[in-house]
């Protein structure tokens, strides 16, 4: 193998051995991971010096997450704005149900938020929310929502898929999908009660 196939490695590859060792040594566990990759333990060592950097480097988050392209576009005037929130919502449940494992690693290895956080400019979280208010925004100015604050409806909207899938994490190790997109419509349905155009009208 070599380090452009190992930063390419689905991360399941990684986290799945490395978490298969998680009451053994942290060299039983580095083994696993460079196993996973075919690459030596030493290799793995000269390029990163230490496990806690190869991990980072491995599972840290992407700078744009992959559903950036779905808010980027902006909203479609033609199309209802639920359906297309459940849309985007969505992409973010399958996002976090790969994320999630990585998240399980970096507890394991004792590192927060912070220390993952520090290689980007902007960390991806607080990107991803300000990117859907930005885009609920743009359909404010298409007078497809009513007017208000849309960052607090896009911390709602990532909050309750956040915690659908740690908690179906915590309780199965995997997103039940099914189930989470049905959690989602309800979220959005009941956030749409306050953001459809004739709702500032009956208040």
């Amino acid at each position: 193998g070599t380090f452009s196939d190992f930063r390419q490695k689905p991360s399941e590859e990684l986290t799945e051995p490395y978490l298969a060792q998680r009451l053994s040594t942290r060299r039983r566990r580095f083994r696993a991971v460079a196993a996973a990759v075919g690459l030596s333990e030493g290799a793995l060592f000269k390029r990163f010096g230490t496990k806690r950097e190869m991990l980072i480097e491995a599972l840290a988050p992407p700078v744009m997450p992959p559903f950036l392209g779905l808010l980027e576009a902006g909203p479609v005037p033609h199309r209802p704005i639920p359906e297309q929130l459940v849309e985007i919502g969505e992409a973010v449940l399958r996002f976090f149900n790969i994320i999630l494992p990585r998240v399980l690693v970096f507890k394991t290895m004792g590192l927060t938020p912070f220390e993952v956080f520090e290689r980007y400019d902007e960390p991806p979280p607080v990107l991803a929310v300000r990117e859907l208010a930005s885009w609920l925004e743009r359909a404010q100015d298409l007078g497809l929502v009513r007017s208000g604050s849309m960052h607090g409806v896009s911390r709602a909207i990532f909050g309750s898929m956040h915690m659908e899938c740690f908690t179906s994490h915590l309780q199965a190790g995997v997103v039940d999908h099914e189930r989470a997109v049905e959690m989602l419509r309800s979220v959005v349905d009941c956030l749409w009660e306050g953001l459809r155009p004739d709702a500032q009208e009956s208040n």
